[in-house]
Order: structure tokens, then sequence, then C-alpha cells
């Protein structure tokens, strides 16, 4: 049985080792087909770009003439095989190892990626033999010896296709990997604008009016950076982002992709059902469903249920931004109840001036992040043009998990463990009182960074607190109980004998001159009344701990029934 290549992202090693491989060699021809002589193609992250790409690199190559990879593949006995196999020279440059602290170091180490290409590329041919070109000839000869300016760079890739183009006598293939990763670190790392700038110029230089010399061109990133910013002036540039039919299996596993898998490494039916729920899919063009091939393999190694794409530490950027976005918080009790809200896509994002914080950016962001997939699309007019709108939920349970997390970080960045260790430990034992206090002094410190205005904010605030029982506890939030929407509910997984909890909030509302006691009895009221304790007992358990919790600002109040 041949091996899972977990992280291998190189075409010809995994080949080569003779390890698993979802054969994805008829993309090829449909890239090479697609309108557009340079192609953007955002996938989320760990779907195999990289693998699509280095596939890409080693059946165009005309140095790397390795036909022995093919030989099994889908795309071995086409005429497009014969007619274009190892008929091109490549250029290949990958930037998902650049997450520098500033622009300099960002510069060097893409210095250095840069030099690497131009040598591979040139080692091979005899740059005399090329005709007139001078200028470009002094500025890779510059770079190589290490004395070129930064201009040099720029205009580095349109002088190694001008050179190899003539060589050959044949126009380029330009691979781009991930071209996105140094601009989200420079954008937390604020140096995004002088970023920005060196990568207009460089992409700029080789693509926008060089069609002589490229052929064709794909770039991968997470995300479409807007035009404007990034790729301004390229009028043959064709986006094909998730809600594109075009490509949209070329990276990720399809559902039978999937199944196939799991019943080659004899997956028991039963688990892999379970795994095609719980990692079930994203939607890619209309209606096509695609797995993320990180989770799919990892689960097939270990055949363990964990959040393996949640678990990396490639989420950072997102809990990042979430983290600071209000629009996020208002709508983060839905997401984690998978209930949908209601988006206007942009597929033009900036990282200017906060604009990824506005609601509906962020969102599309998580989007085209793999982060939410879309229910259900339509147009609506606004402003007189017609605009794609989504209905968007978490995309699976890893994403809701990351969801989960950010609540967790919400608490976690201004309290220690310790006072929280206590607030819980009270919490469980039923010693409410001592609750109440504990849970006050939370909210003094607190009140300045999280921003509880309301009985949703002290809701969430409260969800943050209590996801560190996750472990324990099914935490049940604003669900379906007796006759009415119980608030929060714990129950323990494994012992029915520790006390369930039945929680009801309430903010105290001073403009109906509302005191604690009155919200307090409210809070008891609407728990009897629409019998929340009977979905507790249901599920088996009598010990029973309910009671409301009452907030006014800094301060919490309990009363149990």
């Amino acid at each position: 049985m041949k091996k899972i290549p977990i992280g291998r992202s190189d075409f010809k090693v995994l080949i080569e080792n003779d390890e698993y491989y979802i054969d994805k060699t008829k993309y090829i021809e449909e890239f090479f087909k697609t309108d557009g002589s340079i192609v953007l193609m955002p996938r989320p992250r760990r779907f195999g770009k990289t693998l699509f790409l280095t596939t890409l690199k080693y059946f165009f190559s005309n140095q790397e003439k390795k036909e022995h990879l093919f030989k099994n593949t889908y795309i071995y006995n086409s005429d497009f095989f014969k007619n274009h196999f190892g008929k091109y020279p490549v250029i290949y440059l990958t930037f998902k190892d650049i997450r520098e602290l500033n622009y300099d170091l960002m510069i060097e180490k893409i210095k250095g990626t840069i030099k690497v290409e131009i040598r591979r590329l040139l080692d091979s041919i005899n740059v005399e033999e090329i005709e007139n070109e001078i200028e470009y000839k002094v500025y890779l000869e510059n770079i190589l010896k290490g004395q070129a300016s930064l201009a040099y760079y720029e205009n580095s890739l349109k002088a190694l296709s001008v050179l190899l183009t003539k060589y050959y006598n044949t126009p380029c293939i330009v691979l781009i990997d991930e071209y996105d990763t140094p601009i989200q670190t420079a954008y937390l790392e604020n140096y995004y604008d002088k970023a920005i700038n060196f990568f207009r110029n460089l992409f700029t230089a080789v693509f926008k009016d060089n069609d002589l010399y490229v052929k064709k061109a794909l770039i991968t990133g997470i995300l479409k950076i807007s035009k404007e910013s990034m790729f301004s002036g390229l009028n043959n540039l064709r986006n094909l982002t998730i809600l594109e039919d075009e490509l949209s299996t070329a990276c990720g596993f399809t559902k039978d992709e999937t199944i196939r898998l799991m019943q080659e490494y004899k997956i028991e039916k039963e688990l892999h059902e379970k795994a095609i729920k719980m990692y079930n899919g994203y939607i890619f063009g209309k209606d096509t469903l695609i797995f993320n091939p990180w989770s799919i393999l990892n689960f097939v190694v270990e055949k363990k249920f964990k959040a393996y794409w949640a678990n990396t530490s490639s989420n950072d950027f997102i809990r990042f931004l979430i983290g600071k976005s209000k629009d996020f918080r208002t709508n983060l009790e839905k997401l984690l109840k998978n209930e949908s809200i209601e988006i206007q896509i942009n597929e033009n994002l900036s990282f200017r001036d906060g604009e990824l914080y506005q609601k509906d950016n962020l969102f599309s962001f998580l989007f085209f992040s793999g982060y939410l997939k879309c229910k259900e699309k339509y147009i609506k007019t606004v402003d007189d043009e017609d605009a794609l709108f989504c209905k968007l939920e978490p995309t699976n349970s890893e994403c809701r998990m990351i969801f989960r997390d950010v609540i967790k970080s919400y608490v976690r960045d201004s309290f220690n463990n310790q006072d929280i260790n206590e607030l819980l430990q009270a919490l469980v034992n039923g010693e409410i009182k001592l609750f109440e206090k504990l849970f006050s002094y939370l909210l003094r410190d607190s009140v300045s960074y999280f921003d509880t205005k309301n009985e949703n904010s002290y809701h969430m605030f409260l969800l943050g607190v209590l996801t560190n029982l996750s472990y324990e506890y099914e935490i049940i939030s604003n669900s379906e109980a007796g006759y009415g929407r119980v608030d929060i509910i714990l129950l323990h997984k494994t012992d029915k004998e520790k006390p369930a909890i039945v929680m009801e909030l309430k903010a105290i509302d001073e403009f109906e001159e509302e005191d604690k006691d009155d919200a307090l009895n409210k809070a008891i009221e609407q728990i009897k009344k629409h019998s929340y304790i009977s979905l507790v007992k249901k599920r088996g358990y009598n010990n029973i701990l309910a009671f409301g919790l009452v907030f006014d600002g800094k301060r919490c109040w309990v009363k149990r029934i």
C-alpha cells in the first residue's frame, strides 16, 4: 500500500517516492486552454496549490523532461501530451515561506529566491548565444553577482522571460505560488504599502504587454487582492476564484476522490461516513463539493477525528482579523449555531485603511479563505448595479472550532488561566455565590477590552469563558428547549451525576428603569415558563442547577431556582 504524502507538495518527489496521488493531470490542459494568458487561481490554504503548480512545472519544462513522472496519469496518452510536454521554458517562484518581520528582511529573502531561480534556468544555456538584449543580460548578471539594485530585481522576471524566449524560440510558462503570503505578513507587520509597491512593479514588468515572452502564467494564493493595489494595468488577467466552475476541482479532493481514498486504505464504512460529515466540503463553482486534502489525508493516517486544518499556525492571520472586528462578534453566535448570514461578496479585497474589518469585506475574506461556505447565492441591485450576495455559514466542524477559539482568545488575552479556572470550578461545583463574585471581577477588568453593551455581548463573553470546559462538557448555546430557546446549558459528557447547568441571561434595561431584582426574577420566570429544564431531564440528567444571571456594566448577579 502506498504511503500517504502528508505535507508533500512536490509532484516529482511524490511520484518518485511512489506515494499516493490523486490524478489531477487532466487540469493541465484545462489550465492551458483557459481564456486569458495570466490566470489567478486563489484557493484556501493546504488545498494542493503547490502540488498542482509543480505538476505544471514538470509537465511543461523543456529543461526537466521527466516523462516517467506522467506514465500512469490521465494525460500521458493524450494529443495534448504529445504536443506540449517538455516544450516550454518554465519560470517557477514560490513565496510561501516569506513571512518576515520587516520590509528589508522580506526583500532580502525574495532576492535570494529570485537569484536561485535565475541560476537554475541559466546554468543550462549559453546566454552569449542570445543576440542583443544587452540590458537584460546585465540585469541578470548583476543579480547573480550580488551587485544589483532593487530595480533590477523588479525587472528580473521580465529579463528572464525575454532571454529564455529568445534562446529557445518559444515563450515561457510562468508559475507563481503563494503570491499573497508576504503581503499578509506585511500587513500584520506594518510595511504593507512598501511590499505592495515591490510586487506591483515585479508583476507588472513580467506580465504587462509581455505576451511575446509569456505564453501562459498561473498565480496562486489564498485570496484575490484588489487589482488596483496589486495587478494594476493587467488587462490579460483571468480570475478563477472558488466561485468559478473552471479549474474548480484542480485543487482539493472531490467527494468521489475522498471516498475512493478511504476505501483503498480500508477505512471502515462507519468511520469514513463520519469523516465525510465532519470534514464535509467546500462549495466551489456552481455546486461542486470539495474536501480539504490536509484534513482527509491526516485522518486516513491517524484514523482519529481531530481539527487537523484548524490546528495549523496559518490560522493566525484569520484570528487577528476577526479578533479586531466587532461585526464578526455580532454574527459569531449565528455562525457557531451553523445559521446563515447574508453577505454582499467582494471579490476585490484590499488591505488598506482597515477595509478588511468592514463587515462584508471580512466575511468575504473568510469565504474565499475557506472558513465559510456559500449555501445560497443570488443577485441584488445595490446603487443601481447588480451585486452578488451569499448566505454564508461555517464550512464544517473544524471551522466552527476556529470560531470557538476566537471567543477563547477574547478572554485569554485579558485574564490569566488561574482566574478562569477558579471561576469554572466554582460553577461546576455549584458554588453560585463564589461564581457570581469571580465573574464580576472578570467583568470589572475586561469592560474596556470586551464590548459589553448588550445581552449578546455578555453571552459571547461568557461563552468565551465556558469554552475552556469543552473537553469535559457539552456546551449548548441559544438552543430550542421546552417551549423556548435557552441561553446556555452545560452537560457533562461522561458523568450524568455531575450537575447539569441551565442559565438564562439578562442585561438590565436602563431605559425601562429596571433593577437587578426585576431582571433576576424575569430570568427565573423564563426558565420556569418555558420548561428549559425539560431538555436536560430528557437527556438523562437529574442533578440540575438552574439560575438566572443578570448583568449591568461591570457587575453580575445570580439567582438560583
